[in-house]
């Protein structure tokens, strides 16, 4: 529900947060196929290209843009802004990545005692940052973007 209200809150306030999504959000960190591809998509290009080519796409995306571009989430209201709704969403989903990772600690090997409990440290502070809103994390999130874009090359 998560991933498609994102989709949501980008086909029909495109311009208020494609640029935050773009900045913040790995393609990774959405888990349903569907909506990475078409938030890749989003991220790339304006929904009026996936309005204009909705036929070029498989049963199941047709359906599910037809049902993004229909349905604007009922969470968004006067009260809650577009880009206040995109921070809650990015910091939903890179808290369950951290999650993840955390899990995935305990089956790594290769660490030392000493590696495990510096990253285990490392993804509490940064949970603990999610936990306490965007102010807090966005720092947090700009030094692992930083520390992947590092990697990547």
């Amino acid at each position: 529900p998560h991933e498609m209200a994102l989709l949501e809150l980008l086909i029909h306030h495109y311009d208020a947060v494609h640029s935050l999504v773009e900045k913040y959000l790995l393609p990774d960190l959405l888990d349903d196929p569907q909506c990475r591809e078409l938030v890749n998509l989003l991220l790339a290009d304006s929904p009026k290209t996936l309005a204009e080519g909705l036929h070029d796409f498989d049963a199941a995306l047709q359906q599910t843009i037809t049902r993004a571009m229909a349905d604007e989430s009922k969470k968004i209201d006067t009260e809650t802004s577009p880009i206040e709704l995109a921070q809650h969403h990015i910091l939903l989903f890179w808290k369950r990545h951290l999650e993840s990772e955390q899990a995935a600690l305990a089956k790594r090997p290769e660490l030392t005692s000493e590696q495990r409990f510096k990253e285990a440290t490392r993804i509490r502070h940064d949970l603990h940052a999610i936990a306490k809103g965007w102010s807090h994390a966005q720092p947090m999130l700009d030094a692992r973007l930083h520390a992947k874009a590092d990697t990547d090359f």
